[in-house]
């Protein structure tokens, strides 16, 4: 029993900024030339789920909702005129008709879009909802209103379990394919490599600076790519929280759903603050953004990867780089997760720290015996090509949409 599957995401607009600030020749392109060349970036997913349900026999296909350039040329492409994103992406899925709708991204969509697409779009059995990262009561509704839930978060299963939601457990991945594009370089650049974001808060990313800022101060020689928020953005968004908890005092709250940025500020569980960082840290932070296919080339150029989760995912693993910085052959330090061994075996196939202490100790011994640490970062990789590609997620998912599909019947 094969189906048409339709995932539709959004991008962060910084990758989208340096993306199309990279392509002076899109505007030439139709829409399939310029659909597969954000796609060749590999970012995030990428379309690896589609690769790989195709190769289980679907017929899958990939949108990108804010992607507006690429949209607009679809939207002419198909003589639909000036039209919302919403609008735009609900005419795609009205030509395709899938029978299974994947929303990777919920957070453009209401339960009102999706009895929209379930009455007007009669294919469709199957909406999926994704959740991986801090949510809205907005979300929830809009979660509520699939079929189901996939998350990657045990935490976030419970939660929208206890509201009542069916979920199901889908982890992220690595795509083998990336490997030959890849170049292994035998003698890596850099010690410690982090790529990702700081945005200040308990649930957000404030125990991640204090490891980085721990790692410099002992002379580790690290490098992070990232794009610092500004403070002039950051005293703008606590003022927005303000006003926003205000509007939630009157039920008003859905006034806020009209950007992406107002979209963040009503996910804060605190006020924005700034990060006070050293010296070292600012020195540290490369200015050029690396998204996609650069990022896992920078970190196979490295020794050791660090991750660190945001505070919202609690006590569980959960996040993609996990898969990334194993999957490409480097080392990886993460913070320790009481279901870590779900995925690996602790100082066997990655290392894990429990403390700020202990991240400082275990990076110095690994940086002194460069032979136990490649043979770590071998086994973490070999675990990862065997356990965690995109391959098996699909296999996992694919799994689940026929279980779903069958109890329609």
């Amino acid at each position: 029993m094969n189906y048409k599957f339709l995932k539709v995401t959004s991008y962060y607009k910084s990758f989208l900024d340096y993306f199309y600030n990279s392509k002076i020749d899109i505007k030439s392109k139709n829409y399939d030339q310029h659909l597969n060349l954000l796609l060749s970036e590999a970012f995030g997913w990428g379309n690896f789920f589609q690769i790989n349900l195709n190769k289980l026999g679907n017929d899958a296909y990939e949108a990108i909702l804010n992607a507006d350039s690429l949209q607009a040329v679809w939207a002419a492409e198909n003589n639909l005129g000036f039209s919302s994103s919403e609008e735009i992406f609900f005419h795609q899925v009205k030509k395709i008709e899938p029978d299974v709708l994947f929303l990777q991204d919920v957070s453009p969509f209401d339960q009102h879009f999706l009895s929209r697409v379930r009455n007007e779009v009669k294919s469709v059995k199957l909406i999926i909802g994704w959740l991986c990262a801090p949510y809205t009561e907005k979300n929830l509704k809009t979660l509520a209103s699939c079929d189901f839930v996939c998350s990657c978060s045990e935490l976030f299963i419970k939660q929208l379990t206890d509201n009542g939601i069916k979920c199901y457990r889908l982890n992220h991945a690595f795509e083998n394919s990336l490997l030959p594009k890849i170049v292994n370089n035998t003698y890596p650049q850099t010690d410690f490599l982090f790529v990702g974001s700081f945005f200040p808060g308990s649930e957000l990313h404030d125990e991640r600076v204090q490891v980085i800022e721990a790692l410099l101060a002992e002379e580790i020689d690290m490098k992070i790519y990232t794009k610092l928020p500004k403070v002039s953005k950051l005293f703008v968004r606590k003022l927005a929280y303000q006003f926003y908890q205000q509007l939630k005092k009157y039920k008003l709250e859905g006034l806020y759903n009209i950007s992406s940025t107002t979209k963040k500020v009503a996910q804060y569980k605190e006020a924005p603050h700034a990060f006070k960082l050293s010296v070292k840290f600012m020195k540290a932070v490369e200015s050029k953004p690396v998204f996609g296919i650069e990022m896992l080339k920078a970190f196979s150029k490295a020794k050791l990867g660090f991750n660190s989760h945001g505070g919202v995912a609690g006590d569980y693993a959960c996040n993609i780089r996990l898969f990334e910085v194993t999957g490409v052959g480097s080392c990886l330090v993460t913070d320790h997760k009481k279901n870590i061994t779900d995925f690996f075996i602790p100082d066997k196939e990655i290392v894990t720290y429990k403390s700020v202490a202990e991240c400082v100790e275990k990076a110095k011994w690994l940086l002194n015996h460069p032979n136990e640490m490649r043979e770590i970062a071998a086994s973490g990789q070999k675990r990862t090509l065997r356990d965690h590609t995109f391959y098996n997620r699909a296999v996992e998912l694919d799994d689940i949409i026929k279980k779903e599909l069958a109890l329609k019947k």
